[in-house]
């Protein structure tokens, strides 16, 4: 957790441009901590039972959102 507050906090002008101002501001050391510890805990790691599903939905919703963004363009392909 030290590495990553002191990557957002360091005051060097190239890293700076590196880090999006939302995430340094949003940054919540409590969180972080929180998510790495279930991330590395060997009960509740990457596959869990409803990841594969949830792999799904992400791929679903990619797509419908793609979609969705490009709705006018295709819609004028097709029509005319």
């Amino acid at each position: 957790m030290s590495r990553e507050i002191d990557r957002l906090t360091n005051k060097d002008a190239q890293s700076q441009n590196k880090i999006d101002p939302k995430i340094r501001a949003r940054f919540n050391p409590c969180i972080f901590l929180a998510e790495y510890l279930m991330r590395n805990n060997p009960k509740h790691g990457c596959k869990l039972e409803y990841a594969d599903l949830f792999e799904q939905y992400s791929r679903v919703e990619k797509i419908r959102r793609f979609f969705q963004a490009k709705r006018q363009k295709i819609f004028k392909h097709f029509t005319l």
